[in-house]
């Protein structure tokens, strides 16, 4: 199992950096998914978190073990901001 860290109390800016990759720039409240590199990963992850209030779901492999993305990727997914706790209800 890989292990990703991010520094620290990421900045704002580097925050929002890392979701606009990842969100659907039209439409940020949407549900997430996206192919991240593994340097990526943990600033991305604290994104979501931080602008959605959701737990994103990192994958490498399907549930049969198979490689979904290429090495050195990560699929990254959430349920979106919409369908979160924090979400329009």
């Amino acid at each position: 199992m890989a292990t990703f860290t991010t520094t620290q109390n990421p900045t704002h800016s580097e925050l929002k950096a890392a979701f606009d990759k990842v969100c659907n720039s039209q439409d940020w409240k949407a549900p997430i998914a996206a192919r991240v590199k593994a340097d990526d990963v943990a600033i991305t992850v604290a994104a979501i978190e931080y602008f959605t209030a959701t737990t994103a779901d990192i994958l490498e492999y399907d549930t049969h073990g198979n490689r979904i993305v290429p090495k050195g990727q990560f699929l990254i997914s959430s349920i979106g901001y919409r369908r979160g706790p924090a979400g329009d209800h």
